[in-house]
């Protein structure tokens, strides 16, 4: 990246910024995402919200991936506020603070011009401007003033989210000055406004809320067999059409949970004792004895359903022939799709490197289930388009998983 006669890359830059105090994490190249959950730089993505990266870590990190984007957490940790401007379809930043009476702003502040053609307005930290808030579809502000959003610095670069040229990438610059002349003791302090609650304001007045008790998904003629507890039956509200998804969804659901052998998934709810069981059996981090709080027994039990949806397991509750839960990955042998049993006793934390179906040196084979990897018992696996007409057989050895 080339800014007169100085040449950048992304690695010297986060280092640049880290001297600065800010809290500086990476993100995905060209792009505004983190990296994936269970990397290294999810694992620095998270950090950065506690304390500001070690120069060890940036260097380690982007000299593995030269091209990642630099993000920030602003607020009080940094130093920093930044007020985002945004011009879209639906709103104009710009035109929100004009219409206000603060265009001043945009004359006051460190400007960074983003590939959306919008624009980040930098000061020192300001309690004036909100932790956090996404208006721009509202008012074409948003707010960055904690960890729990960000923003990017330049050089990052990403593809304009309303570009219609294809896959080009833009890059953020600051106005006035290059990338590696930021300072902090550049920022402005906040100027006076007329109404210091104004940006709160405008992030309360975007919340619309219904003075109704119609539920999100209502239903129109369905017997109650299919209905979830507390369900509320509409006739003329919504349309037809929407009524019919709702019908065939909780049709599908208890489809699936008559698979499971008729077991009532929505007693586990109420029965936290049993979920307990049931989730430490599959090898989920919930161990011991210590009952669920309802929030997250509603949570694993709706887990259930959504992973028989997939069709990828199938969960087999105890039965006359096995004690236990079972729990079988669906697995491709060529050509045919099986039902293979899991192993539990066999599992190990996966680089994220590692593919969903992985084979080791010694033979075994192991799929990824729950963030582990855990291995496929191929001697008891049954083809997919048989498990429904008969209960599947206990398996041939005596061990729990």
């Amino acid at each position: 990246m080339n800014y007169g006669s100085k040449i950048l890359n992304l690695e010297e830059m986060a280092i640049h910024y880290q001297s600065q105090g800010l809290r500086i994490f990476p993100l995905l190249p060209g792009d505004k995402r983190p990296y994936r959950k269970g990397s290294k730089g999810y694992y620095m993505f998270l950090n950065a919200k506690q304390l500001i990266p070690s120069n060890d870590e940036i260097r380690s990190f982007w000299t593995m991936y030269p091209t990642a984007n630099i993000g920030l957490f602003a607020g009080s940790a940094s130093g920093v506020s930044i007020l985002d401007i945004d011009v879209n379809e639906y709103a104009n930043g710009f035109d929100t603070l004009r219409d206000a009476g603060l265009g001043h702003l945009i004359d006051v502040g460190l400007k960074i011009h983003t590939p959306t053609g919008g624009m980040h307005l930098m000061f020192k930290h300001t309690p004036i401007i909100p932790d956090y808030g996404n208006q721009s579809g509202t008012f074409g502000l948003d707010f960055r003033n904690s960890n729990k959003g960000y923003s990017l610095l330049p050089p990052s670069s990403a593809v304009p989210k309303y570009s219609q040229g294809g896959n080009t990438f833009v890059e953020y610059r600051f106005e006035g000055i290059e990338p590696y002349e930021f300072q902090k003791d550049l920022l402005p302090d906040f100027p006076e406004i007329p109404d210091l609650n104004f940006f709160n304001q405008l992030i309360s007045g975007s919340r619309k809320t219904k003075n109704t008790n119609i539920k999100k998904r209502p239903y129109a003629e369905l017997d109650s067999t299919f209905l979830p507890p507390d369900s509320f039956k509409a006739k003329t509200v919504w349309t037809q059409q929407e009524v019919n998804k709702n019908l065939q969804r909780e049709k599908n659901k208890n489809a699936l949970k008559g698979q499971l052998g008729n077991s009532k998934i929505s007693q586990f709810t109420n029965s936290q004792s049993k979920l307990q069981q049931l989730v430490s059996e599959q090898g989920d981090p919930y161990e011991g004895d210590r009952p669920l709080p309802k929030r997250q027994a509603r949570k694993a039990a709706k887990g259930l359903v959504d992973r028989l949806r997939k069709k990828n397991y199938l969960q087999v509750p105890p039965s006359k022939h096995c004690p236990y839960h079972r729990v079988y990955a669906k697995y491709q042998i060529d050509g045919i799709h099986y039902w293979v049993l899991l192993n539990f006793n066999d599992k190990f934390k996966p680089d994220t490197t590692l593919p969903r179906v992985q084979e080791s040196q010694d033979g075994t084979t192991y799929v990824k289930w729950e963030g582990e990897m855990v291995s496929l018992n191929l001697n008891e696996r049954y083809p997919v388009e048989e498990y429904l007409s008969k209960e599947i057989p206990p398996p041939s050895s005596s061990r729990n998983k």
